[in-house]
């Protein structure tokens, strides 16, 4: 039988990977390019293909199994290697050779392929069988490429028997085991006892005898009946986790009690036994380390569990843990030896003299396990998460401790009597010690970011609760963060938190009742939010959206609702007049691929307001997602970030916004009017008001399971909708970014049919139609002064010119408020504006207001502000200076 091999079709996979750029040197594949520190450190061998590594394993320690990079040449099996007439097994051959590295030709008869039909499918796909008893009635097999609905892999068939009118498999596994081929157990002899066939094979061509269990809590009492009694050595060596522990204690119990001699082996890693044999790891002394391991799991006092530490390890001053209790552990070495007189310290002898020169001094009231560090690109922050085991009645904890905390034994002692329920009463040594098992090996690192959103390096939305990744679901798994095909993942964030909840699309035609086109342009708005980073990725900008309404229109309820669909209750916006500038820095950061509102931030008439006022030109740089500001890195030397934009901006408020021409070309604006509202509308709105976050949230995560579809329908409508805006020829082409605009809102409404099933193309063309009018009035916008300013104006003009009394014409005119002596120029003072306004009955204007709105000036371009000396008035004046 032959023995596949893919390590030629490894090797030039790794040669053709431009992100590594190797070298090839003799035998090996050298100075690639490292993903972790980025140096040409990386080397795998061309002999031993199976993993790639960079030199500087101290510094860096980046490693990496081919298997992950390339999963794709360790699967596809069913397409790659297709059965023939001359090898019914090609497939399952092809799997057990590239996938397991097994030694097939070591295997015969003792695998065959079958084949296996998905449930609520008409799909086939192949599978590896192994038949686990003589007649060959009760199988077990391994789905090759496919899995079944739940995630499962693996599969029981065979024949069936009705029980009492229920049919079940008739020779069940529960207390059997299946062992290797050609495997005999003798007197003597040590049996690892595993979960699964491929752990027990994995065992079995390391050299070493296995029998596999079929479930971790299924005890082998019928199979090791035949074997009892004959001083075989039964090491229990299940998956080292949660579960694995709690089956691994309980079958060792049940073996002790049958006088069997137990033991329990601990890989001490995440890693499967079939991991372990693939990665070459499963030696004598491996499993002599897993040994100890289990010697000091299954320990009955602290002083068994030193002592098998020690046998271990050889250190007179250690710290371990017991019954949830830490312990400073001190052997006096020189009184052990000599009460020993000559005899060899081993495994089962010596412990009576072990235990009266060893002293055990409890040192807290805890055990703290450190699970990972968090890695905070944006801050350049870390953080380490452990997991804290109570001797008390308290219940276990996740704690998050930063490098101060964990410094010396009276930060420990203070943050965890702060942070938990634990008291540390250990010395410096004892720290050390602690430092030592924490910190002296590879620690697990995951991504910690600053803010909910989308995060584009690992293209996974992340929220506190929960998290998706490529359309696909992610919940927190025990240790607190996601886990995603490129690394754990976590938030940091506490300002607000981001809910789910359920949804149904059957409101959307109540919703554009009582909202009209101004409410679709909203919601598309929303929806394209929520991929805004993926959008200016490939069209380098997204458009602002400004909402104004008449008093009544439902601006406000619109708005509230709109966040409810996203996560967030009772909530409209940010109040930016309200906010220092670092708090604006602030909010501008704490979301990402999630609109920002900002609401009322016109208004003058706060205290300190000109402190606190801004300019809408400086929100320019959000329309292609670039940074919101420039802080100094709290660090010695010239450094600074400039954290970027990653949402879309949203202007909420009375009064429209003005700003420069290049401001007002990236708005896009809807002003809500009551002109549709009918008898029936404020109940419908009353409706939108009681939802709540739980009722509705789940527009959210519908949203981001479909985001690729959502975006293909974007990209591919966009095209469209901006060839037939442009087609029109009624928008300037200087003005081609209104067309960008509103076409970009229009695809993302064309999206909303992936959430909205019922939306239809009348409704699309009506929203087609406003849309375009909407640009169309931007652009008459960009032509015309703000409406205050043009008030402005027109009060200027009227009351300027008036009867020159000093003159000797009574005819001679005169300008009462150009200040300004030359021909050129006007110069005006506001307050003597106004003055002259109530004088002569006019109405005043809001000259708070205007000061913001006078540099955008159309009629009379702004030129500077500054004192003129008035020769009408005798005096100088502080006055606003415009070209005539």
């Amino acid at each position: 039988m032959k023995d596949f091999d893919n390590r030629t079709e490894i090797v030039e996979a790794l040669t053709s990977d431009g992100q590594f750029a190797f070298k090839q040197v003799g035998e090996y594949l050298q100075q690639g390019r490292c993903p972790g520190c980025g140096k040409k450190e990386l080397f795998v061998s061309k002999k031993e293909p199976w993993r790639v590594s960079c030199n500087r394993m101290n510094k860096c320690g980046y490693s990496e199994t081919t298997r992950e990079l390339y999963p794709e040449l360790f699967n596809n099996y069913s397409e790659r290697f297709p059965i023939t007439e001359d090898n019914p097994n090609a497939t399952a051959d092809a799997y057990l050779a590239h996938n397991r590295r097994f030694p097939i030709s070591k295997m015969a008869g003792c695998y065959e392929q079958g084949n296996y039909k998905l449930p609520k499918s008409q799909e086939w796909c192949n599978t590896v069988r192994f038949y686990l008893n003589s007649d060959r009635t009760l199988y077990w097999e391994r789905l090759i490429d496919k899995q079944k609905d739940d995630g499962q892999r693996i599969n029981f068939g065979g024949k069936r028997l009705n029980v009492n009118g229920k049919w079940v498999l008739a020779d069940p596994v529960k207390g059997k085991w299946w062992m290797p081929p050609n495997q005999e157990i003798l007197a003597g002899d040590r049996v690892y006892i595993v979960e699964g066939i491929f752990h027990a094979l994995a065992l079995h061509f390391s050299g070493f005898k296995a029998v596999a269990i079929f479930a971790a809590g299924y005890f082998p009492s019928e199979a090791i009946k035949s074997h009892l009694g004959k001083k075989v050595i039964w090491i229990v060596a299940l998956d080292d986790d949660k579960a694995g522990r709690k089956f691994m204690r309980s079958h060792y119990q049940k073996l002790k009690k049958m006088d069997e001699h137990a033991e329990v082996a601990l890989t001490g890693t995440s890693r499967d036994w079939d991991d372990l044999y693939r990665l070459g790891k499963i030696t004598k002394s491996f499993l002599q380390d897993a040994q100890y391991r289990g010697l000091m799991f299954t320990a009955k006092s602290v002083l068994w569990k030193a002592y098998a530490l020690y046998l271990w390890k050889r250190h007179s001053y250690f710290v371990i843990d017991f019954d949830n209790r830490l312990y400073s552990v001190t052997v006096d070495v020189h009184k052990l030896y000599e009460e020993l007189d000559g005899e060899e310290l081993q495994l089962g002898k010596g412990f009576d003299p072990f235990s009266q020169n060893c002293t055990a001094f409890p040192i807290s009231n805890f055990v703290p396990e450190l699970l990972y560090a968090e890695r905070d690109d944006i801050l350049d922050e870390k953080f380490y998460m452990f997991q804290v085991k109570y001797s008390s009645n308290n219940p276990d904890a996740l704690i998050r401790l930063d490098g101060t905390n964990i410094d010396t034994a009276s930060s420990f002692h203070k943050a965890m009597i702060t942070k938990g329920y634990g008291a540390f009463s250990g010395s410096s040594k004892d720290m050390a010690m602690l430092h030592e098992q924490w910190l002296n090996r590879q620690v697990k690192e995951i991504q910690s970011i600053p803010y909910v959103g989308y995060h584009a390096d690992s293209l996974t939305y992340v929220y506190q609760a929960f998290a998706f990744s490529k359309g696909k679901a992610l919940e927190l798994n025990t240790e607190g963060y996601f886990e995603t095909d490129r690394g754990g993942i976590k938030t940091s964030f506490k300002g607000f938190e981001v809910h789910s909840g359920e949804f149904s699309p059957e409101w959307i035609d109540n919703f554009m009742t009582t909202f009209s086109w101004q409410g679709l342009t909203a919601l598309a708005f929303w929806l394209g939010s929520l991929f805004v980073q993926q959008i200016r990725a490939k069209h380098k900008s997204f458009p602002f959206l400004e909402l104004t309404g008449d008093p009544g229109a439902g601006k406000s309820t619109l708005i509230e609702f709109l966040w409810k669909l996203m996560g967030r209750d009772d909530y409209e916006g940010f109040d930016a007049m309200k906010a220092t500038a670092a708090g604006r820095r602030r909010a501008f950061t704490q979301s990402s691929n999630m609109p920002l509102v900002l609401i009322e931030s016109d208004r003058g008439d706060e205290p300190d307001a000109k402190k606190k006022q801004f300019d809408f030109d400086e929100f320019k740089p959000f329309f292609n997602g670039r940074a919101v500001g420039t802080l100094g890195v709290a660090k010695r030397g010239n450094d600074t970030e400039e954290p970027l934009f990653l949402g879309s901006l949203v202007f909420a408020q009375n009064a429209e916004v003005d700003g420069s021409e290049a401001l007002l070309q990236r708005i896009v604006h809807c002003h809500c009017t009551t002109e549709h509202h009918t008898p029936g509308t404020r109940k419908l709105a009353q409706w939108f008001e009681r939802q709540t976050v739980d009722q509705v949230a789940g527009f959210l995560c519908l949203a981001l399971e479909k985001e690729t579809q959502i975006l293909n329908t974007f990209f591919s409508e966009y095209a469209r909708y901006e060839e037939a805006f442009t087609h029109r020829g009624e928008i300037k082409t200087s003005l081609s970014r209104l067309v960008k605009n509103h076409a970009q809102v229009m695809a993302a409404a064309k999206a909303l049919k992936h959430i909205f099933p019922t939306l239809n193309e009348s409704a699309f063309a009506g929203l087609n139609d406003y849309l375009y009018e909407r640009a169309l009035s931007r652009q008459e916008r960009l032509a015309k002064d703000h409406p205050l300013v043009a008030e402005f104006w027109e009060s200027y003009e009227y009351l300027n010119i008036q009867p020159d009394h000093t003159a000797l014409s009574p005819s001679s005119m005169a300008e009462v408020l150009n200040h300004s002596t030359g021909a050129e120029q006007i110069a005006i003072n506001l307050n003597h504006f106004d003055e002259v306004c109530r004088d002569r009955g006019q109405k005043s204007l809001d000259l708070k207001t205007l000061k913001k709105l006078l540099p955008n000036s159309q009629r009379y371009k702004f030129v500077e502000s500054r004192k003129v000396y008035s020769k009408r008035l005798n005096k100088t004046l502080h006055c606003w200076i415009f070209k005539r």
